[in-house]
């Protein structure tokens, strides 16, 4: 790490953009606007494919807060990322027949037969964080565009590798569809710099210890001068970055997505190269505030799109300690 003199931070051109696709309304809800007739407290029933997730305790929060502020009741449940699950539960919120659903389904395919039926029972749904792979039964959809998100991840690692070198990536659950587009995001933007070679990559489930295992492999296998990055298309490699660093390993550069507390510190104390930033609260926030309009008969066909830049740090130095956006967006 180049203490010699501080750099200042810079900020990565590309954005992660939080998207807002509004479908048709749902059939039987009458017109492109907002509901016919609000209830005095609507009732919002919000399925987390997994509230163990850390990243979802601050969704979850932005939930609750939106609640307070537009008077109304939110019910969480939680997915456990099962998808039996999942569906049972969209069925369950069909028959205490709430009046908007808020769904974050952990298979973009499973849930599409559920959401058919709340259409059918004409209850709106919002899909946030992860979109449904059938569209039709969505009111909108609010969350961050994942293949920009991946293709941000290589910019970074170009920046951070001089777009010279071998990549190993850690993966976060094959299967997810964040996982799959920010990979191909990320492969697609590694093809403007042909200089950069992915030689390894390993699933970790969105789990800290299995990454923290996938990349003690990585570091077995590609001894000093062989391997260059280490690319996580999560937040769950901040234990291996410390490792490595601990472990003489410190010319691997790490860079990871989301913004969450223990990766601001390891940017600002250089184990980690930079990372790339979703924020999780503003999504439910902004799926709350899309309701309210809804609920106030207001059209909600197309609300400007918020962009968030990606905080991250070129490279950190013992005196250059600010780091680039806000707080941490969840612990």
């Amino acid at each position: 790490m180049n203490t010699t003199r501080p750099r200042k931070p810079k900020h990565l051109a590309a954005t992660v953009t939080i998207a807002f696709m509004a479908a048709s309304l749902l059939a039987g809800c009458g017109t492109s606007g907002g509901a016919s007739s609000a209830p005095a407290k609507p009732q919002i029933g919000v399925l987390i494919k997994d509230t163990t997730i850390p990243f979802f305790g601050r969704q979850i929060k932005g939930y609750e807060e939106a609640a307070a502020k537009y008077g109304m009741d939110v019910t969480i449940y939680n997915g456990k990322s099962d998808n039996a699950t999942q569906v049972g539960l969209i069925q369950q919120l069909i028959t205490k027949k709430v009046d908007m659903m808020m769904v974050t389904p952990g298979d973009p395919q499973a849930i599409n037969g559920a959401l058919k039926q709340a259409a059918n029972a004409h209850i709106p749904v919002v899909a946030v964080n992860t979109e449904p792979n059938d569209k039709t039964n969505i009111l909108s959809f609010i969350g961050a565009n994942d293949v920009e998100y991946g293709h941000a991840l290589g910019k970074l690692v170009a920046a951070a590798t001089g777009g010279k070198g071998k990549i190993a990536v850690v993966r976060g659950k094959l299967g997810d569809p964040a996982d799959t587009l920010r990979r191909k995001g990320l492969e697609e933007e590694l093809q403007n710099t042909p200089g950069l070679q992915i030689v390894a990559e390993q699933a970790s489930n969105w789990d800290s210890a299995k990454a923290l295992n996938v990349t003690q492999d990585f570091l077995n296998k590609y001894p000093k001068g062989e391997l260059d990055a280490v690319v996580d298309v999560g937040p769950d490699t901040v234990s291996a970055a410390k490792y490595a660093h601990d472990n003489n390993r410190s010319e691997i550069k790490f860079i990871m997505g989301d913004f969450p507390s223990n990766v601001k510190q390891g940017i600002k104390d250089g184990y980690i190269y930079g990372t790339v930033n979703q924020d999780p609260y503003e999504q439910s926030a902004k799926a709350m505030e899309l309701a309210d309009k809804y609920f106030k008969g207001t059209r909600v066909h197309s609300p400007q799109p918020s962009t968030f830049r990606c905080p991250w740090s070129p490279r950190k130095t013992s005196t250059t300690t600010r780091l680039p956006g806000e707080s941490p967006v969840f612990q």
